[in-house]
């Protein structure tokens, strides 16, 4: 779960369950108001004398505390600046915590930062934030991720984790059609990232989708692990491709149905099921 993710559901804790708070809310709501403690709390984040335990807790409160916090808005200027000064700690958990609020802030230089990570050649284990966390910081801001270095990373990753993740955030157009269509015919990718690839290759051309489709579906057969989920696809651009050439691919599908796994004759079912019946 992400910064913002997180803020927005104890928000909304808080607005369903205001009168059995626990102790824990009451605190986070009692720090929010509190101009000394919140300050008290972005010092520690600097401090060199405090662990990394007392350091991770202080950005969870304040992150916590920002949800309600008019208060802590005034102090952003010193808390960006603490949060900067952990970008490069030793402490995995604070460096993590440090990029994740900064990133959810859209803070330009942690964002640069994450660029660079993903852009190294240093081993996952050596870098700041592994590839695929790092996407999924960056992702929080859509225009930080530039796509010729998703569609790199999509294709050549440091593990099928980052593929995943680069996938997720690419932009469904014309430009990264070829990579997609690759990894989507590529058995040796997760289902995951092969589905994920399918479903961005029908947004972005369902033209173009309804051809990579038949070539998958005349070469792997029904009891292809993809199949079901390219031929749903099918069915949500049934009404953005040419009707003859969906009408040929509807009567091979129709073909392929006696032998095919039950889970291949529900996608279809949608798919090949007259105007009347739907």
């Amino acid at each position: 779960m992400n910064i913002s993710e997180y803020r927005k559901q104890l928000l909304a804790a808080v607005e369903s369950a205001e009168p059995d708070l626990d102790e824990g809310t009451r605190a986070i709501l009692d720090l929010a108001g509190n101009a000394r403690e919140l300050r008290n709390q972005i010092k520690l984040i600097s401090d060199d004398k405090r662990s990394a335990e007392e350091k991770a807790a202080a950005i969870d409160r304040l992150n916590a505390a920002s949800v309600f916090s008019p208060v802590l808005r005034t102090k952003m200027p010193e808390l960006v600046n603490a949060l900067r000064g952990q970008l490069s700690s030793q402490d995995e958990p604070v460096r993590h915590r440090a990029f994740g609020t900064l990133a959810a802030m859209k803070d330009e230089v942690a964002q640069e930062r994450l660029v660079a990570e993903i852009e190294s050649e240093e081993s996952e284990q050596e870098k700041l934030v592994p590839t695929a966390v790092a996407i999924a910081m960056l992702g929080q801001d859509e225009k930080a991720l530039p796509t010729p270095l998703l569609l790199r990373v999509a294709a050549a990753p440091p593990d099928e984790v980052s593929r995943i993740e680069a996938i997720r955030h690419l932009p469904a157009d014309k430009e990264s059609l070829a990579t997609l269509e690759a990894i989507m015919l590529e058995d040796r990718h997760p289902l995951e990232a092969r589905a994920m690839a399918s479903a961005k290759i029908s947004h972005a051309d369902p033209s173009a989708f309804l051809e990579t489709a038949e070539t998958l579906l005349e070469t792997k057969g029904a009891d292809h692990d993809l199949a079901p989920f390219v031929v749903q696809e099918l069915s949500e651009i049934a009404d953005q491709v040419e009707p003859s050439r969906l009408e040929k691919t509807k009567r091979m599908i129709e073909g392929m149905l006696d032998a095919s796994p039950e889970q291949f004759k529900s996608s279809a079912d949608e798919l090949l099921a007259e105007p009347d019946d739907i």
